[in-house]
């Protein structure tokens, strides 16, 4: 490096120049404080770099399954078929028709009314995973969003009904304590993201699972190197 007057040879980190003592730019100090940066300053600045560059892609999108009024479904048949058997077995020493006419709407009633309530949960839970994060997203018209960084998350747990078992649906349970991007998530506290009525659970639970641990191990190697 030389002077800008002299063109005498100056080190960096040199405020004068050892030759005319002409004041030098304050480019050279600015070139030493970058070399000489701690190694985890540097590994830092690459990490937050080569993430930054990384595009985020879909792993997987869903919405609350209809399927989860199964069990109602299934009740709702149970109750009409009861009914029937009784009415036409005459166990019931009954000569009227009402009786039979008040279990075909009682089973009606169930089976229309947990049809409605899953249609509108169908419609307006909507669920996503990128190799980044976890979302959730509620509204038909208007929209609300929660999220969760995978790198976050500590735990990922999928329950089943006996109902849901059969229909092959269930509820995952993402697990992030530290993460405070939403308060009034499923089960009233931060850092928990309940995604219900989510169809092959166990398969999607493993997908979350499996990039959690992707993006832990990145970090890691960061780490490692410092």
């Amino acid at each position: 490096m030389k002077c800008t007057k002299c063109d005498a040879e100056i080190q960096l980190g040199d405020k004068f120049c050892k030759s005319c003592g002409n004041a030098l730019p304050e480019e050279a100090e600015a070139d030493v404080s970058e070399a000489n940066g701690t190694p985890a300053e540097k590994m830092k600045e690459a990490r937050v770099q080569k993430e930054s560059h990384v595009e985020e892609k879909d792993l997987w999108e869903g919405r609350y399954s209809i399927k989860k009024a199964g069990g109602w479904w299934i009740l709702s048949a149970i109750v009409l078929l009861t009914v029937v058997v009784v009415y036409l077995l005459n166990l019931a020493d009954l000569k009227q028709d009402w009786f039979i006419i008040t279990g075909v709407c009682v089973a009606g009633l169930l089976f229309v009314v947990s049809f409605l309530i899953d249609l509108k949960n169908h419609f307006t839970l909507k669920y996503k995973v990128t190799t980044q994060r976890v979302f959730f997203i509620q509204g038909f018209l208007s929209r609300k969003t929660d999220e969760l960084e995978i790198i976050r998350v500590d735990d990922v747990q999928y329950s089943q009904t006996l109902f849901e078992r059969i229909f092959n649906i269930g509820t995952i349970l993402v697990i992030a304590p530290t993460d405070k991007t939403h308060g009034d998530q499923k089960l009233g506290g931060q850092g928990k993201l309940e995604m219900r009525g989510v169809k092959n659970p166990e398969e999607v639970k493993e997908l979350i699972r499996k990039y959690c641990r992707l993006r832990r191990d990145k970090g890691a190697l960061f780490v490692e190197q410092v």
